[in-house]
């Protein structure tokens, strides 16, 4: 059966010449540990804390609409989806207004895990009692079978939520007065994956990327893109090592061989070279070998000792 302890156990006693692991940083840690212990390489796809970057130049409209798909999809429980969206505040409420509608008719997914429910529902009430407003508003408590999708609109900076440390379709909303800001608050987080850019100056974006950390970046659409076999997925620090999928990935994932055939002509003499080996190579390059004859005249004609005596 599909277990943890099966996996731990598969570490340990199969013959293994690679591993590939998508999970937390937390479990992560762990399995890079034992197959360290075994010498085995590893590809290791940890989760993303991501944001969703709205700048001042965005379709808000077509970001909130994308966003919402990729926090609902497979409830949430994607590397790739946008835990905070942080928001120019130029066009902050535009987006909240867009955004809201979507989260009033969200339908109860289903969760892997029944403590994942819980803990987003903490993390929600958390947020909403330092100053958020939750999006839809209920009292009821979701479970792995019905959790029902969150936004948090005005969510407080430094509360869990919006850190992101969360596995399931909760979302943290945060004005910022700038780019620098959004690129603080989401630089402070440490661990990226996927992050995506909305503007309606996708070569300014561009520029962007570099800033972010990210392995992957979307501009004006989100997790979509990542779905894409040819998308190579490289993960560096809490978010992993490695890299899966796309040409990169088969590289990573293959070992080279070294093969060579050295003609006979072309081998590596083996033995001290003959005389008439020495006289051809001589003629060859041009360079001759000094005889006797030529090392006693070097010494005749090298400076002698000073005596010390004056004439």
């Amino acid at each position: 059966p599909a277990t943890r302890e099966a996996g731990a156990a598969m570490i340990e006693r199969e013959s293994l010449d690679h591993l590939v692991f998508t999970g937390s940083t937390r479990v992560g840690r762990l399995v890079a540990e034992a197959c360290a212990s075994r010498l085995i390489p590893s590809t290791l796809e940890l989760s993303g804390r991501d944001s969703a970057l709205v700048l001042e130049d965005a379709d808000v409209q077509l970001a909130a609409r994308s966003i919402w798909t990729a926090v609902t999809s497979n409830a949430g429980q994607t590397c790739m989806a946008p835990r905070r969206v942080l928001v120019h505040q130029d066009r902050y409420q535009a987006f909240c207004a867009a955004l809201t509608p979507l989260a009033e008719k969200a339908i109860p997914r289903r969760l892997t895990l029944p403590e994942d429910a819980a803990r987003i529902d903490s993390q929600v009430d958390e947020a909403v009692r330092a100053g958020g407003r939750a999006i839809p508003h209920t009292e009821a408590q979701s479970d792995a079978s019905a959790f029902l999708p969150r936004v948090v609109l005005d969510c407080p900076d430094g509360t869990p939520l919006m850190d992101g440390d969360h596995f399931g379709p909760a979302l943290a909303v945060h004005a910022c007065a700038s780019l620098n800001e959004m690129l603080e608050h989401h630089q402070g987080v440490g661990q990226y994956l996927a992050t995506s850019i909305w503007t309606g100056n996708p070569t300014a974006a561009r520029g962007l990327a570099a800033e972010l950390r990210s392995a992957t970046v979307t501009i004006n659409d989100v997790l979509i893109p990542t779905a894409h076999p040819g998308a190579s997925i490289s993960g560096h620090g809490p978010s992993g090592w490695g890299t899966s999928r796309g040409a990169a990935g088969l590289l990573s994932m293959s070992r080279p061989v070294h093969v060579t055939t050295t003609p006979r002509k072309m081998r590596m003499p083996t033995d001290v070279p003959t005389d008439a080996a020495l006289a051809k190579l001589e003629k060859l390059i041009g360079v001759r070998r000094p005889s006797v004859d030529d090392d006693s005249k070097v010494t005749s004609n090298s400076p002698q000792p000073h005596s010390g005596k004056s004439s």
